[in-house]
């Protein structure tokens, strides 16, 4: 091994604020976004390989397709003009699609590769939302035509909009819903006997529009269809579950309003969940600053395929997000040191989900040593297994509690209570919403205290700061010597535990260059002296905390 002088690159903690307003972005000289791409309207085929989307990476819309996992990414569509809002058919060897090709936006059928266009309707009105029956024998989609011609030209997103159904062959037209304001973006249950979609009613208070929008499913002939959204809030793009005994729709029904005018683009909407009555409502997603819309269930009913809008940057991609949890699979996981998955071999604790009998719509995580102990205890609701949202409980080592409170949609609510490791209260700390509202502390031996934010919360800290990581790093490390005849460089980024004395307990790479290298990184992390503890809530406590080293032999210029 050979102690060299080395460049040695510390990264303990890096807090990123980034603001996505072009203006605020120029003027500190961050980059900004000006192409504004759109991925958007994803589809997944019947057997759940492939997922249909439109784009505009082309300069407009066309339509592609790629594997689920997002790789080999195949444009079906070459030609000026506007083509979106793909739907599979239901034997995956046709789409179904919306194209300006003919000088206005009619519904066209293609096959699978993208040959054998066929356009369907020829109205001079814009048909919308294209969606096939389950037998492949109609279309279900949404029309401005019975809009008048001037209204049209006035605004085409304010006046009538319908559902009709259409044949293959373009005949056997038939008009679905005749309200005076909005159906649309319907789509057919699994079983063809209901139809989901979303109308406009009359708004509900001051600080709405003259409408807004719900969620209804209807039966036969649409004589009583069914909200089954129910709420203030715009509750939009609804789509069934392969059983047909759920529905995702998107919402902002969980965010602020205020008077002005709303846009879609201009408020926060997250994902839901509920049954096909409405019942059990649950929340999926949580995304601040952007909007979840588009939703599409896999065929196995395992994953939601959705676009998520940013809200400023005016740029939509397509997500995906795992529903199967919940207590259905994954019923054992292995988890290192710090709470991330691994193999059984390198675990240090084994998660299990249970069900939350006393709801009977939420699961738990119970978090295990090897040893079988328990070290925590999390309540999350059935379809969304990474939410935490009801009674949440923390143990130490040693058994006795750590802390115990409740979430309601992964914030913090109500009174928690924090423990010291001998089991005396160290905190009880108020929070509304996530946010913290009252605090009262305790010492060790019972007496109250008063303490700034400081005393009462601070991470861990290595005695003389990043400077003196630095210098340890570089007065210790010793270059493995091949690397260093090979003129080897890189990265390692060390993931580490400190306890609750600030000793190192557990250390692995995260991200590394190779074996040499990455051996040494641990070595010097390993035998680092002791850090400062952390510092939560009136305690020390162990925590985990990453280091990046940089290797660069001494005549590199890196």
């Amino acid at each position: 091994m050979n102690r060299c002088c080395l460049f040695v690159l510390l990264v303990i903690y890096v807090a990123t604020i980034v603001s996505h307003k072009a203006v605020a972005q120029a003027a500190a000289g961050l980059p900004v976004n000006l192409t504004k791409v759109t991925n958007a309207y994803p589809d997944w085929s019947p057997d759940g390989s492939k997922i249909a989307f439109q784009s505009n990476r082309t300069g407009h819309n066309d339509i592609f397709i790629m594997n689920a996992d997002g790789t080999n990414l195949v444009q079906l569509t070459h030609d000026r003009y506007d083509n979106k809002k793909p739907s599979w058919s239901p034997d995956g060897t046709r789409l179904t699609f919306i194209s300006d090709r003919s000088g206005n936006e009619d519904v066209y059928i293609m096959s699978e590769d993208g040959t054998e266009i066929t356009q369907l309707t020829t109205n001079e009105a814009p048909d919308e939302f294209p969606s096939w029956h389950p037998s492949g024998n109609n279309i279900i989609f949404s029309s401005f035509r019975n809009m008048d011609e001037m209204s049209r030209r006035r605004n085409i997103w304010n006046g009538n909009i319908e559902l009709y159904e259409i044949g293959l062959n373009g005949e056997n037209l038939k008009r679905l819903t005749n309200s005076p304001t909005w159906d649309i973006y319907g789509s057919y249950s699994p079983d063809g006997s209901s139809v989901l979609y979303y109308k406009t009613l009359p708004g509900v208070d001051s600080l709405r529009s003259a409408f807004n929008y719900e969620v209804f499913v209807a039966t036969g002939n649409f004589e009583n269809p069914v909200n089954i959204s129910s709420s203030p809030y715009d509750d939009v793009y609804p789509s069934w579950s392969p059983d047909g005994e759920w529905i995702v729709f998107s919402s902002n029904r969980d965010y602020t309003l205020n008077n002005e005018y709303h846009r879609y683009d201009e408020f926060n909407y997250d994902l839901y969940l509920c049954r096909k009555d409405g019942s059990d409502l649950q929340r999926i997603t949580y995304s601040p600053g952007y909007s979840d819309a588009r939703a599409k269930w896999s065929p196995d009913g395992s994953k939601i395929a959705f676009t998520r809008a940013d809200n400023d940057e005016q740029t939509m991609d397509i997500q995906i997000i795992d529903v199967s949890l919940g207590g259905k699979s994954k019923d054992m996981e292995y988890l290192d040191f710090s709470w991330q998955p691994t193999t059984e071999n390198d675990a240090t604790y084994t998660r299990k989900r249970v069900p939350d009998s006393a709801s009977g719509k939420k699961f738990m995580k119970i978090l295990y040593t090897l040893q079988g102990q328990q070290r925590a205890s999390t309540t999350h609701f059935l379809f969304s297994p990474d939410v935490n949202d009801g009674l949440a409980q923390y143990w130490f080592n040693n058994g006795n509690k750590q802390a115990s409170g409740r979430y309601k949609n992964h914030l913090k609510e109500g009174l928690w209570r924090y423990y010291h490791a001998n089991g005396a209260l160290a905190a009880v700390v108020n929070y509304d919403n996530g946010a913290i509202v009252a605090t009262e502390y305790w010492d060790i031996s019972g007496n109250k205290v008063s303490l700034n934010e400081y005393e009462s919360h601070r991470p861990a800290a290595f005695p003389g700061g990043r400077a003196a990581v630095a210098r340890y790093l570089r007065q210790n490390m010793e270059y493995p010597d091949k690397a260093l005849e090979e003129g080897v460089s890189g990265d390692v980024v060390v993931v580490f535990e400190l306890s609750d004395s600030g000793e190192v307990l557990q250390a692995k790479v995260r991200d590394g260059v190779r074996d040499d290298i990455n051996q040494e990184a641990l070595r010097l992390v390993k035998e680092m002296p002791k850090w400062e503890p952390a510092v939560r809530h009136n305690r020390l406590m162990p925590t985990v905390t990453a280091v990046r080293i940089r290797f660069r032999p001494p005549d590199s210029n890196g």
